[in-house]
C-alpha cells in the first residue's frame, strides 16, 4: 500500500511575522549577529535546527568572493548552499565579530575559522557560560527561537514553520519542486510537496 502524505502541521509564517522575528536581534552584538545569522538560515535556506548545531568551521568556506555553506543533511548527505545575499551579510558580519577574518601576505582579508570549532558555539551574557568550542544545542536554537517569536508577538509558532516558510515561499515564487527538494535534503518529491502550504 502506498504511504499516505499530509501536509506538515508546522504552519507557514507570513512575510510580516517573519520579519518581524527577523528584526528582533540587536546585530551590534555578538550574540544579536548570531542570533540574526541563525534565524536567518532557518527563513532563507530552510535548515532544520539539528543542522545549526552540527555546522562546524569547515563547513564555511570562499568562493570567488562569495561565502558558501557545505550543510549537513539527514542521512550522511552534504548540499553544498551559496547562500543568497542576506545571509552573505550576516555571515560576514557574524565572522567578523567572531575574530575569523585574517589579514594575508598581500593584505587582502581572509576567512580563517578553526575547521573543528562549531559555526555556532555556545554563548551567553555570562562569559563564564560561553564557550567557543561546545556547540549551541538544538534545545538552545528552539529556545532562542521561541524567545525572539514572544518579543515579535508571533503566536503558535516553532522552528520548523520557518522550514515550511522557505519551501512554500519558493514554491509560490516559480521555484522547481526539485530544487526546493534538494535544499530541503529531502529524499522524496512527496515529502517536499507536503511543505507546500500555497493557497493555505
Amino acid at each position: 500500500m502506498a504511504k499516505e502524505y499530509h501536509k506538515v502541521k508546522s504552519r507557514r509564517l507570513s512575510s510580516d511575522e517573519a520579519n518581524r522575528i527577523l528584526r528582533i536581534p540587536n546585530t551590534s552584538t555578538l550574540l544579536g549577529a548570531r542570533n540574526k545569522l541563525i534565524l536567518s538560515l532557518l527563513f532563507n535556506a530552510g535548515v532544520r535546527i539539528g543542522t545549526i548545531s552540527n555546522l562546524r568551521g569547515k563547513d564555511v568556506y570562499e568562493e570567488d568572493g562569495y561565502l558558501v555553506i557545505n550543510l549537513p543533511l539527514k542521512g550522511g548527505k552534504r548540499e553544498q548552499v551559496a547562500v543568497n545575499m542576506l545571509i552573505q551579510a550576516c555571515l560576514k558580519q557574524y565572522m567578523g565579530l567572531m575574530g575569523y577574518y585574517n589579514t594575508n601576505d598581500y593584505g587582502n582579508m581572509v576567512l580563517s575559522i578553526p575547521p573543528d570549532y562549531p559555526l555556532f558555539p555556545q554563548m551567553s551574557s555570562n562569559p563564564k557560560k560561553s564557550s567557543p568550542d561546545v556547540a549551541m544545542t538544538e534545545y538552545a536554537v528552539n529556545r532562542m527561537w521561541h524567545k525572539h517569536a514572544e518579543k515579535a508577538g508571533v503566536i503558535g509558532s516553532h522552528p520548523h514553520c520557518a522550514r515550511t516558510t522557505f519551501a512554500t515561499t519558493a514554491l509560490e515564487n516559480g521555484a522547481d519542486l526539485r530544487n526546493v527538494k534538494r535544499s530541503l535534503g529531502h529524499s522524496q518529491m512527496t515529502t517536499t510537496d507536503s511543505y507546500n502550504h500555497e493557497g493555505i
